[in-house]
């Protein structure tokens, strides 16, 4: 199943995913795979076909320019 969604990774942009990077730790099976994504409902039916074989974990970040922001009004 992972291969065939990684031969299908075109489709997103369809999703309003963009690929930024993708790495395997092949020892651990593990697979790292930065996106961008137009909202957080995207990226989950972006991934939705590895739900029933794969966990995984989803971590929302933001730039460091964006967070001090939020964290420091004088940065505005």
């Amino acid at each position: 199943m992972l291969n065939a969604f990684w031969a299908d990774r075109d489709r997103a942009a369809q999703k309003g995913v963009k690929i930024l990077s993708a790495y395997v730790a092949v020892t651990e099976h593990t697979y790292y795979i930065t996106v961008q994504a137009k909202s957080y409902q995207a990226l989950l039916e972006f991934f939705e076909p590895l739900a029933p074989t794969q966990t995984g974990t989803i971590h929302p970040v933001t730039t460091m320019d964006e967070w001090t922001k939020h964290i420091d009004p004088k940065n505005k």
